[in-house]
């Protein structure tokens, strides 16, 4: 058995390390396997790299002024292609494809004419719409039938041209030309919601996301506090997203500091130095990081994690905050109830602050102590990296033996 992956991005972010912990498995288990990607170093033989500095810029122009994400990068493309008949696999997984390195059209004519079983985990919701990655927030249920005057255009992928009517009827004849096209959701959620997509009569296989409990466990080490100067003796409420905007709830935490009591601090990971710079008192601002470890260390070092976003189609912060014993607090939205529950955290309705102050405020009376058992339980249980490693495994084999 030989599987190529594709992915946007390589061991980093949240379907990079998705990707490469699956190409790992596969590793030990003696599997011939490969990545493409479009940004990131890989390891020498691990696959192939799509990025090409002027190519992804003028795709990147092209997505943000034409609505063209995923309908440039043809030469890179065809070498992609060229790639993968040289490889051969016996199934090609799919990942985020939606980066500024790829065109899909091509890559799917290719996926219809060499008749490989085609796996494609999807981690939001772009494959289904006209042009957005989510909806929720903009109560838009136009991807059922057909998209049209996006009212999300300034959200990711943005653009200044409505194209999503075209891009809708591409993507529609794209992907359900693909005979042998299996999609995995990685929740609940996300399964019901490609259920009444133009996707609908493929193939649908729910496996959730793995959190991988060597590095997101129980890390005690109080020295993280000085270095990050976070006030010490205080409740953390700690917030950690790849970038905050107000989709992912920054204005959330902002409001919070106006609130908050003196034994209250804000924990913030993931902010740009200029977001950093503008912060309001009561707020520690942390740049993104890709060292897991010590991420590890601040989620256990914190009281509670807070996740605004009210549109998430699996909740990893969520996943791996849990996983090192600290209960959280999400929206009753999308699919981050499904990671959580009464004994690990709280949900809630996050478009009204009262009940974000409130939220917090009972998880300071019950004391974190008396989630942390259950949370790290619970990760083990549903949502380790073993468990999802050995599901994509066996739904290899299931394809190989069909």
């Amino acid at each position: 058995m030989k599987i190529v992956q594709i992915n946007v991005t390589y061991s980093s972010g949240s379907t990079g390390k998705i990707a490469y912990q699956i190409h790992q498995k596969l590793d030990k288990e003696k599997v011939d396997n490969k990545i493409i990607f479009g940004y990131g170093k890989g390891e020498e033989g691990i696959g192939y790299s799509m990025y090409s500095k002027l190519g992804t810029h003028l795709h990147s122009f092209l997505s943000r002024k034409m609505c063209m994400q995923g309908l440039c990068s043809w030469k890179k493309t065809a070498d992609m292609i060229d790639f993968l008949k040289k490889e051969k696999p016996d199934i090609i997984h799919l990942h985020n494809i939606h980066g500024h390195y790829l065109n899909y059209p091509k890559l799917f004519k290719y996926l219809k004419e060499s008749d490989i079983p085609v796996v494609w985990t999807f981690h939001d919701c772009w494959p289904f719409t006209g042009k957005c990655s989510h909806y929720f927030n903009a109560k838009c249920d136009k991807w059922k039938s057909g998209c049209y005057d996006c009212p999300n255009l300034a959200t990711y992928p943005d653009s200044t041209y409505d194209g999503t009517k075209k891009g809708y009827l591409k993507k529609k004849n794209s992907f359900t030309s693909v005979d042998k096209l299996n999609i995995v959701c990685n929740s609940k959620w996300l399964k019901s919601q490609v259920e009444e997509s133009f996707l609908k009569d493929k193939p649908i296989y729910q496996i959730y996301n793995g959190v991988d409990t060597e590095v997101f466990k129980p890390v005690y080490d109080e020295n993280i506090f000085k270095k990050y100067n976070i006030p010490q003796n205080k409740f953390i409420v700690l917030g950690v997203s790849g970038v905050w905007k107000e989709a992912k709830g920054l204005n959330t935490f902002l409001e919070l500091s106006k609130r908050i009591g003196e034994d209250v601090a804000i924990v913030m990971v993931g902010l740009t130095e200029k977001q950093i710079e503008a912060l309001p008192k009561g707020i520690t601002g942390i740049t993104r990081t890709e060292n897991m470890e010590e991420l590890a260390k601040l989620y256990t070092m914190s009281d509670v994690l807070l996740n605004p976003s009210m549109e998430e189609t699996f909740g990893m912060v969520a996943a791996e905050s849990m996983a090192c014993g600290t209960p959280v607090i999400v929206s009753t939205t999308t699919a981050c109830p499904e990671v959580a529950d009464e004994k690990t955290g709280i949900c809630i309705d996050m478009s009204d602050i009262s009940n974000v102050m409130s939220a917090i405020d009972t998880v300071k009376k019950n004391k974190k102590q008396s989630y942390t058992k259950n949370c790290v339980e619970r990760i083990e249980k549903l949502f380790s990296l073993e468990k999802m490693c050995e599901k994509y495994l066996s739904l290899y084999e299931q394809l190989m033996a069909d």
